[in-house]
């Protein structure tokens, strides 16, 4: 008897446990990103452009706030650039609640066209949308976009998979919301550990072989960096507008890999 007393305890615990997970999704919040390409305006200057968009919904009913937001490779090997570009939307910190729950934000389509083109020719440029969460956590949406002659589709089950045991670095130029200097944020997106992180400045491929400026010049070494951890690199003054580009370096247990990011 006490022992089928005992069973009927646990069984009831669990169920009471399970309710209130189920309650506990259900009142959270529930963010769902959707990237895309289309011709958005009039803008306040009254013109129009082809724009990349990023489409951010809470269809929970807590709330949350989005503390970054960008559109990447889905392997990670690139991204656009947010810094120093064309966008429209709202600074962000971003609080999306069930009265406020969405928002959008775009960049210059042909703008980020030719700086993915420059720093990595020769591969097909689809770009993935996403959004920064508190404690970290990342948002992406399940579809991808084109950039050029790529063919923008979903994401097969293959690349997935392939995407869950990459060892991936996501790179972001931004400036604090004080106000303060540049910053190179290099972070490691995972799942695995990033190891021999090189950190350096390049020039873009239409500068030839010209010499860099020692002021220009910043670069940067780690020998491991885990998933979540962020590698923080000055962007020097002298660096801007020079057609001067970050170049990071890293290997996984699959090979070595090269990400530039534009420093203009």
């Amino acid at each position: 008897m006490d022992t089928a007393l005992s069973i009927i305890a646990i069984v009831v615990s669990v169920a009471t446990a399970m309710a209130e997970y189920i309650r506990w999704r259900a009142e959270g919040a529930k963010v769902k990103v959707t990237a895309s390409v289309a011709i958005v305006g009039p803008f306040e200057d009254g013109t129009s452009r082809s724009c990349l968009c990023l489409h951010v919904v809470n269809r929970g009913r807590g709330t949350t706030v989005v503390k970054g937001w960008g559109f990447a490779d889905p392997e990670k090997r690139f991204s656009a650039t947010t810094a120093g570009a064309w966008s429209h939307g709202p600074p962000t910190p971003v609080v999306l609640s069930p009265e406020s729950p969405d928002v959008f934000w775009k960049l210059d389509y042909h703008e980020q066209k030719d700086r993915i083109s420059n720093s990595h020719p020769g591969m097909p440029h689809l770009l993935q949308g996403y959004v920064i969460l508190p404690g970290r956590r990342t948002v992406r949406s399940k579809n991808v976009v084109a950039i050029g002659n790529a063919t923008a589709r979903q994401m097969t089950w293959s690349e997935r998979w392939a995407s869950l045991r990459q060892a991936g670095i996501f790179t972001l130029i931004f400036q604090d919301a004080s106000g303060g200097p540049l910053r190179l944020a290099v972070q490691a997106t995972g799942p695995r550990a990033a190891r021999n992180i090189i950190v350096d400045v390049v020039r873009d491929h239409s500068f030839g072989a010209q010499q860099i400026p020692a002021s220009a010049e910043a670069s940067a070494n780690c020998r491991k960096l885990r998933k979540g951890r962020t590698l923080h690199v000055g962007v020097p003054e002298a660096a801007r507008n020079q057609g001067l580009w970050f170049r990071v370096r890293w290997r996984s247990r699959v090979g070595h890999h090269e990400q530039r990011i534009s420093i203009d």
